[in-house]
């Protein structure tokens, strides 16, 4: 399976640690939230960061990160995530987006509850799958020619993944998170701030990872 900068998901789910060059949130918990609360692409990319043992060297720093939508109810779930770069540390244009479409396909594993901070329960979990990514914007081939490391082969990759998705309102007592599977050590672990709504079953997230090269 590709390794891909900003989602580290695909191998394990871990929370975001960020080094000097950290990009501080710039969402809150309501229409959109999370920016390095933690990852479902941590920074396990293949070039990691700028300057990582044998990673290609790259001439301007952008930031990397990952959003979705989803329509979630406790036994349905369907929506799309996308994978992006902003050029100009964060502060310019966005340079590659990438979607896929994100559908429930069965039952998560068990114990999400025993990692929900706070509270009691994971309010709901999902086990879903990605379907065939689409290139929406790629500016001078950013996608694939940057630490996203968005490839033909990784695209191949991301399709059909799997990945288990819990959510907990008031993580630990005020931002609602967005929890993943982490099979090897069989434990769910934040994925990033989140916002659900309980009547319309809205669920968003956006997610920045920190600098990446490009």
């Amino acid at each position: 399976m590709a390794t891909i900068r900003g989602f580290a998901l695909l191998l394990s789910v871990g929370v975001v640690a960020c080094g000097p060059q950290s990009v501080p949130s710039t969402q809150g918990n309501a229409g959109g939230a999370t920016g390095t609360a933690s990852t479902v692409a941590g920074q396990a990319g293949a070039a990691g960061a700028a300057g990582a043992a044998g990673a290609p060297a790259f001439g301007n720093l952008g930031v990397c990160g990952r959003r979705g939508r989803a329509t979630v109810t406790a036994s349905t779930f369907s929506g799309y995530e996308e994978l992006y770069l902003v050029g100009d540390e964060g502060f310019g244009e966005e340079l590659c987006v990438v979607s896929y479409d994100v559908t429930r396909v069965g039952s998560a594993p068990g114990g999400c509850d025993q990692y929900a901070g706070r509270q009691e329960r994971c309010v709901w979990t999902h086990l879903v799958e990605f379907g065939a990514p689409r290139i929406e914007l790629d500016i001078a081939g950013a996608c694939a020619a940057s630490e996203l490391g968005l490839d033909a082969a990784a695209l191949e990759a991301l399709t059909g993944a799997r990945v288990a998705y819990g959510f907990v309102s008031e993580y630990q007592g005020h931002a609602s998170v967005l929890l993943g599977h982490e099979a090897a050590s069989d434990s769910w672990v934040p994925v990033g701030n989140a916002s659900w709504d309980v009547e319309t079953g809205s669920l968003r997230f956006d997610r920045r990872d920190g600098f990446c090269g490009y």
